[in-house]
């Protein structure tokens, strides 16, 4: 029995066979790790939940507003120092 089929017709059919079985492979891997987490999870002891203390600090101000314009008047004023921010 010889059969022949032509390589572009086999080559994606076996891609997607492979692809297939690794889907499976992985969701039958992850499903069996879940169930077998779930049946030997140790149950955790219920804690009381205290109530949160209020929260204490300064009030929240808004941001100080850029200048975006200065004048200066040069007569009164010997030398400039700028520092830069951010």
């Amino acid at each position: 029995m010889n059969l022949s089929i032509p390589s572009y017709v086999a080559g994606p059919f076996f891609l997607i066979i492979l692809f297939a079985l690794c889907v499976f492979l992985v969701v039958g891997i992850k499903t069996v790790v879940n169930v077998v987490r779930t049946q030997f999870k140790k149950p955790e002891p219920e804690k009381e939940q205290k109530p949160a203390p209020p929260k204490r600090g300064r009030p929240r101000t808004g941001k100080p507003k850029t200048v975006r314009s200065i004048e200066i008047d040069p007569e009164q004023v010997d030398r400039i120092y700028v520092r830069k921010t951010g």
